[in-house]
């Protein structure tokens, strides 16, 4: 990076605008910047370190402070850089935040932070933030690496010498862009690194399927395996003994299926002894308990047969018992027919009762309404004037309202006049002192005027000579010339003195007319108050009308309140008037409709009297022809003798059944036995312990071949995926 041009505007020492044209300095050699202490030789570095990054070179100056405390208020401070970087032209301007002349106005107001960078290709970036980043990126270093190499403060280049190598490190690979070859050696390590752990890995696990290959300890080949768990042998060598070590159990494990097999059968043959001992013995036993039960259930026979002649011996009872159920169950129609006669009359009573009480109700009811009709007409005729008497209460209304509301009016007036009092009293107050002040101000300035006079004779006559003419009067003598005064006012003090006196002047004429005009409205506002007072309260003076139009406001207020009282009365009596002339035609109407009623009530009586004599005749007439009071003592009568009925045949049926059954179960338990005589006549001699103890022993043998099995397995499938792994990590070894 070359800075080309540097502007620097109200920035640090320099108050104006300062063109640097560094371009001039060529681009070899050394250039010396020289002056006095505080002539603004860091400024210029400063000017260059804030253009790029918005900071000044040092760490004890900051942004901030870079305003000049000699520019003018209108001076914006600003630095502009042109600079080139790998031969291209890049230019940025920045400006600190800083006080400025506010474009509203008078006073200052705060500028805020600026920045924006030109690329070659024209394009425009803006915001502190956003230029800084860019900056870094074209040149390759930020401020504070740009401070240590290429633009070093008085004193920090030994900071830079003495840093550790750490930091100087990080200098030199932003300058020197060796960063990316800095991050390739990181991934190639990081890679090499990865490849290593993952190649110990895969021989930690190999080592690990080793140990997990499995060999009986009587094979020949069990010291081979130690040898490879102990990692004393290749791996090729490891694969080929576990090759050998699955043939070896594949062969077992043959041989011992097949001795399996061959006591599976001889514990077949035993079983098939001990089965048949088995049915020898429970055939005996199957024929004690089957020669008891025989004994036992022959007297049952008998004693079943006796049962069965005694039921059938109670046949005839049971067919007149049926008869009797016919007789009865042909007269329920009766029944039914006198349930409803009962029904009937139990009707007919109910309604007999209560039409006499709707007859007797009407009656009273229609006495009660001719007596309330009557008084409701006397009562509706009482307030047959009520309209008229709302009508007068309304326009007493309407004339109490009018007077109030010019009673409020004048009340209101009254106040609003006493607010108009006070303010003449305040206008006249300021008058007086706007008066004092002008006549003050006024004194002030012809003596101040007459002292500048009399200092300005005094100056010319300090320079009188005799026989020279005076440039006022032209004399060549001057015997009394005008003295100096010691104190003189200067011409500005005068015109202020002047214009203070012209303006209480005037705040004393506007004081004045201020008055003059409330005193003229008090004047015409006291006659209309009082004219208005006099046509509502007649002769009242000034002074007491504020409190004579209260006590009216009063009495108005207490006189509304007892017409709205009236008015509301006189609207519920117009509307109970509106209910009665309603409500009369009305109830006359209910009475000619209740009085209907009851002849028709009247009526229906006498009708349903006559069917309850003619109902009770028939009841009568039906109950002679029957034996029961009604069909429910009749059905449970009935229902007796069916229960008894069926009782009896199933008393039957089940002795009939149970007599068959048992001597069926007799004829079968007879054949059993003879069966079961006939089996254990070819009975065999066999000994069944020691059967059992044969069976126990190849059961045992079969369980000590199982497990061995068992375990030849179990080390051909762990050495079978043992081989399988070690092959794999093999490869990725």
């Amino acid at each position: 990076m070359r800075p080309l041009k540097l502007k620097i505007s109200a920035f640090g020492p320099y108050a104006g605008v300062t063109d640097l044209d560094l371009e001039k300095l060529g681009t070899n050699g050394i250039y010396l910047i020289t002056g006095d202490t505080g002539a603004g030789k860091t400024t210029i570095f400063d000017a260059i370190t804030f253009a790029l990054f918005g900071e000044p070179s040092g760490d004890n100056r900051e942004s901030s402070m870079l305003r000049s405390k000699y520019a003018e208020p209108e001076t914006p401070t600003e630095v502009e850089l042109v600079f080139s970087n790998n031969g291209k032209e890049y230019t940025v301007k920045r400006s600190p935040k800083h006080e400025r002349l506010s474009k509203k106005g008078k006073g200052m107001a705060i500028q805020n932070a600026t920045a924006n960078l030109v690329y070659p290709d024209g394009r425009v970036i803006t915001g502190s933030t956003d230029v800084s980043a860019a900056i870094h990126e074209i040149i390759g270093v930020d401020r504070k690496q740009f401070s240590q190499i290429a633009m070093i403060a008085q004193g920090d280049f030994l900071k830079l010498l003495l840093a550790e190598t750490k930091d100087r490190q990080i200098i030199f690979r932003e300058i020197f862009k060796t960063g990316y070859y800095r991050i390739l050696q990181d991934k190639l390590k990081n890679e090499s690194g990865a490849l290593s752990k993952q190649y110990d890995e895969a021989k930690l696990s190999v080592q690990q399927y080793i140990n997990g290959v499995l060999c009986d300890e009587d094979d020949v080949l069990s010291l081979e395996v130690e040898k490879a768990q102990a990692g004393n042998m290749m791996t090729a060598d490891v694969l080929e003994l576990i090759e050998n070590l699955i043939k070896n159990d594949t062969v077992l494990s043959e041989k011992v299926q097949k001795d399996i097999t061959n006591i599976e059968k001889d514990i077949e043959k035993v079983n098939a002894h001990l089965t048949k001992a088995e049915e020898y013995s429970k055939a005996e036993k199957d024929l004690a308990s089957t020669e008891k039960e025989y004994e036992e259930k022959t007297p049952n026979v008998e004693n079943l047969s006796t049962r069965v002649q005694e039921l059938k011996s109670q046949l005839p009872e049971q067919e007149k018992k049926q008869k009797k159920v016919t007789e009865t169950e042909t007269q329920y129609d009766e029944y039914d027919a006198l349930l409803q006669k009962q029904t009937t009359i139990f009707t007919l009573a109910k309604s007999i009762e209560k039409s006499t009480e709707l007859y007797e109700s009407n009656k009273e009811k229609v006495s009660e309404l001719a007596d309330e009709i009557k008084s409701l007409k006397e009562e509706l005729a009482s307030i047959a004037n009520a309209g008229e008497e709302k009508e007068k209460l309304f326009r007493k209304k309407g004339q109490t309202d009018d007077k109030k509301q010019k009673s409020e009016l004048i009340k209101r007036r009254l106040t609003a006049f006493e607010k108009l009092e006070k303010d003449l009293e305040k206008a006249q107050a300021d008058y007086q002192v706007a008066r004092g002040n002008a006549e003050r101000q006024t004194e002030r300035y012809n003596n101040l005027n007459k002292a500048f006079l009399d200092a300005q004779a005094g100056v010319l006559a300090e320079n009188l000579r005799d026989g020279e003419p005076c440039p006022v009067c032209g004399s060549l003598t001057h015997p009394q010339k005008a003295e100096k005064p010691v104190e003189v006012p200067t011409e500005a003090e005068l015109k202020l003195s002047k214009k203070n006196s012209d303006d209480a002047a005037k705040q004393s004429a506007d004081a004045s007319r201020k008055a003059g005009e409330i005193s003229g409205k008090i004047s015409t506002e006291k006659q209309c108050i009082m004219e208005s007072v006099s046509e509502l309260l007649g002769d009242v003076a000034f002074d007491s009308a504020y409190d004579e139009v209260e006590k009216l406001l009063l009495i108005l207020a207490d006189e509304m309140n007892e017409i709205q009282a009236k008015i509301t009365q006189a609207e519920s009596i117009i509307k109970r008037k509106e209910t009665l002339e309603k409500t009369i035609p009305e109830k006359e109407k209910l009475v000619e409709e209740i009085r209907e009623t009851v002849a028709e009530t009247e009526k229906e009586i006498s009708v349903n009297q006559t069917k309850l004599k003619e109902t009770e005749k028939q009841i009568a007439e039906i109950s002679e022809k029957l034996q029961f009071k009604n069909k429910a003592e009749a059905e449970i009568f009935v229902k007796k003798l069916k229960d008894e009925i069926a009782a009896h045949k199933k008393a039957l049926e089940k002795a009939e059944t149970e007599y068959r059954n048992t001597e069926k179960d007799l004829l079968e338990l007879k054949g059993r036995v003879e069966q079961l005589k006939k089996h254990l006549e070819e009975k065999e001699e066999i000994d069944t312990e020691k059967l059992s103890e044969e069976k126990n022993a190849l059961v045992e043998k079969k369980n000590s071949i199982n497990k061995k099995l068992k375990d030849v397995s179990i080390r051909i499938d762990a050495n079978t995926r043992a081989k399988e792994n070690i092959s794999n990590k093999s490869a990725d070894l």
